[in-house]
């Protein structure tokens, strides 16, 4: 059941991307877990590092431990970002009917890791001008509410000022559940974004519109996909370690079995549905 009988499908299988990617994984469970391991075991070793920047609940004061632990920062996150490549890769293997080794994960490609990291950190950038936006507008709202307390107890127009903050208040619930609906929605729409990162030569920004361009479309669908992985992984996490070696894995090949599916649309720009061995 590989990805190429998806091809031409006008909407998301969420059955089948499932279906694919529990096939992908059972064709190198060893490899796939393995390779989890590996990632998890130098997270654990960093660990340590990134936990010299505090000094129980107070940041630490001392210079060295900053320096340790922005290092052990910058190691964590370029193995998640090799990590995620790896897996990736291999997802695609597997699901291209392509034997799977360990060799392969493991490869070093700086440029899909550069295209992933820009993404991320564009998408980052992204989330945190919106939540500056929503802090400034607190803040504003804050001082007015002040200023208009300060205004009532000076008899200035007695009862306008009740109004105005409850209608401040309001304004702020709606702006705290815009943001909130603002987040759901990028958490859906940029599940491909490894991927596309990955999988396609494309820049941060195009890399984020194209990941909106596959889901908007169907953005329920893929909505439901991104519950049924949550659930995947909550139970992988409530069943220790293990679990979540095996839920990570099959995580990414449902991610990777519906992208397929999305992209081998006839769209321009798409990546190879079963790479050369040893390549993606």
């Amino acid at each position: 059941m590989g990805p190429s009988r998806h091809r031409g499908v006008a909407r998301l299988d969420v059955g089948n991307a499932i279906q694919d990617g529990w096939t992908a994984f059972s064709r190198a469970p060893g490899v796939f877990v393995g390779f989890a391991a590996l990632l998890t075991l130098l997270q654990l070793i960093l660990q340590p590092l990134q936990e010299r920047l505090t000094r129980g609940e107070a940041l630490s004061a001392d210079p060295a431990d900053w320096v340790l632990g922005l290092i052990g920062l910058a190691f964590s996150i370029g193995v998640s970002l090799w990590g995620t490549v790896g897996l990736v890769r291999g997802s695609v293997l597997a699901l291209g009917r392509r034997r799977v080794r360990f060799r392969y994960l493991l490869r070093w490609d700086g440029g899909a890791l550069r295209r992933l990291c820009l993404a991320w950190l564009l998408l980052a950038l992204l989330l945190l001008a919106a939540i500056a936006a929503m802090l400034l507008v607190f803040w504003g709202a804050g001082s007015a509410a002040s200023w208009l307390s300060g205004s009532s107890s000076a008899g200035i127009a007695t009862g306008l000022p009740m109004l105005l903050n409850l209608v401040l208040g309001f304004a702020v619930l709606a702006l705290a559940g815009l943001f909130l609906i603002l987040l759901i929605y990028l958490s859906v729409n940029q599940l491909f974004l490894p991927q596309i990162a990955i999988l396609e030569a494309r820049a941060p920004l195009a890399t984020l519109q194209r990941g909106r361009r596959l889901v908007d479309p169907q953005w329920i669908l893929v909505m439901l996909l991104s519950l049924v992985q949550l659930v995947l992984l909550l139970l992988g996490i409530l069943v220790m370690v293990v679990g979540l070696l095996v839920a990570w894995p099959v995580v990414t090949c449902n991610s990777t079995a519906a992208y397929l599916q999305l992209a081998h649309r006839g769209e321009t720009g798409v990546p190879a549905a079963t790479p050369a061995e040893g390549g993606v």
